[in-house]
């Protein structure tokens, strides 16, 4: 179904606009001061267990917003270590929270040592080591919030953003002295050696003896963030109630995610099931698991007869995503909290779905309707182990392949949700390898209905040099009338600075 657009597609951003551009140079938080940075950075734990592994080559990775102190830290731990090698790295392509793994590679570090906020997703090739920071909390005015709004003796699961890490035991004391049940969430901080927890990325509870998580409330501390959103998706479906404490504000309120960003969740899932063509996007290089999910997803469209394209192209922005247009749905192959931050982005023209809605979308049998629990996790080792559709041989020989498909969000019949179903007319000839039906105006390439071929035919108004001179003898008319073909020469080679 096509769509009418009031305006071009922005296939580039504006070159004005870059131009235009104002960069803002100044932090509006200065440097720390060199008094604090051993406590601020925790230079002398940092340099101990360093120094405990031997590693002679280190990479510090620092976010934007911290890189005005990277001078000073690297200078400070050279000064401990005189005999390690440092190298500062900032961001990676696809966000500040995700360990750059590649970069690390390029200057062979044997470590890396990650500075601020962190998504925890586990590596697999070097050992990480978090500095998460020491962010101040007001220990009573939290206990005091939660007397008001929580009965004593609830059992709470406490979930702290990272870098207030440093204060949760302090607080887990705070609230059992005021009569609360707590189970703290742990962070492993060395991923290379953690395993996999079946909630959070980087993070390990242990429930109380004869309970589950449906009897606990959730407690958050932090303010809002990719974190928060992340844990209340994985847990709204899961816990009695949740509730999010702001340190800065000093306020605690009741969470209630499920009402609206499950419901756009479930919406992806029904999209990602009319989609034809899908586009996986490599959103990490350093999230261990993420090349045989990549695998595992194109292996699952294609036998959903569903066409895959694979996109790796560094950060994301919607005006390189609108350059495929004949892409119906992109799957994002990324940390959980980089997912979110695309999932709030409606700036984006395809809907961008997470690998577990995708396959969740993918299992559902043609002619009945998705179901869903609530249930909703980004952890690339669950996501693997996700059943497939298991339809029996006799019901997969009576499905009609060619039958159009119900969208439940358009009310309406669609006959391209599984275009690369085989066709049983289609000639096998080297001779045949492409060509359109006049029916249909479908592109058959070996035999199998291809969306591209099919998009290159229909809907491009621009197909290659010398188009104009094929459509005109595909009329029957005379190519040659008002128009004088050119004779292919050879153009001049060289560098700027001289050409032949």
């Amino acid at each position: 179904m096509s769509e009418s657009l009031s305006s071009a597609v922005p296939l580039s951003n504006d070159d004005e606009a870059v131009l235009q551009q104002e960069l803002d140079l100044t932090d509006a938080t200065p440097a720390t001061a060199a008094a604090d940075l051993g406590h601020v950075y925790e230079l002398d734990e940092c340099a101990a267990k360093l120094a405990a592994a031997d590693y002679r080559r280190v990479a510090l990775q620092f976010p934007d917003n911290l890189l005005k102190d990277a001078a000073a830290v690297t200078a400070a731990l050279q000064r401990r270590l005189p005999s390690v090698a440092f190298y500062v790295l900032g961001d990676t392509s696809y966000g500040s929270c995700c360990v750059d793994e590649v970069a690390a590679e390029h200057v062979d570090a044997q470590a890396l040592v990650h500075f601020g906020r962190a998504c925890l997703s586990p590596t697999a090739k070097l050992p990480i080591f978090y500095v998460l920071g020491r962010y101040p909390l007001d220990i009573k005015q939290l206990v005091e919030q939660a007397e008001r709004r929580l009965p004593r003796k609830s059992p709470l699961l406490l979930v702290t953003e990272s870098t207030y890490m440093s204060s949760q035991p302090a607080v887990a004391v705070g609230l059992r002295e005021a009569g609360y049940q707590v189970v703290e969430t742990l962070l492993q901080l060395q991923t290379q050696e953690s395993r996999r927890t079946s909630t959070l990325p980087g993070r390990l509870y242990t429930l109380q003896e004869g309970k589950t998580l449906d009897d606990y409330t959730l407690f958050y501390i932090g303010p809002p963030s990719p974190t928060l959103t992340t844990t209340l998706m994985t847990h709204t479906a899961l816990v009695a109630s949740c509730y999010s404490y702001h340190p800065i504000h000093g306020t605690l309120k009741g969470e209630t995610l499920q009402n609206a960003a499950l419901r756009r969740r479930y919406a992806t899932v029904l999209k990602a099931r009319d989609a034809g063509v899908i586009g996986i996007v490599v959103g990490t290089l350093g999230v261990s698991g993420y090349a045989p999910l990549i695998t595992e997803l194109k292996r699952r469209i294609r036998q959903a007869g569903k066409k895959p394209y694979l996109f790796a192209m560094g950060k994301l922005n919607p005006a390189k995503m609108a350059n495929f247009q004949e892409v119906d749905l992109f799957v994002l192959v990324s940390c959980g909290e980089h997912a979110i931050l695309m999932e709030g982005s409606r700036a984006f023209y395809k809907p961008i779905a997470t690998p577990f809605e995708l396959l969740l979308a993918l299992a559902a049998k043609p002619q009945e309707a998705v179901a869903w629990t609530g249930r909703w996790t980004t952890d690339f080792a669950q996501v693997m182990q996700m059943p497939e559709a298991n339809t029996p041989q006799e019901d997969v020989e009576e499905v009609d392949m060619d039958a159009p498909h119900f969208s439940l969000l358009t009310g309406t019949y669609a006959s391209t949700a599984r275009p690369m179903r085989p066709i049983s007319h289609a000639t096998d000839t080297d001779a045949a390898l492409l060509k359109v039906s006049s029916d249909t105006q479908l592109g058959l390439v070996g035999g199998v209905l291809s969306p591209a071929a099919a998009f290159l035919n229909n809907k491009k108004a621009w197909t290659g040099l010398g188009a104009d001179h094929a459509m005109a003898e595909e009329r029957g008319e005379d190519e040659s009338v008002g128009k004088e073909s050119s004779v292919l020469t050879e153009g001049r080679t060289g560098v700027a600075r001289g050409y032949n």
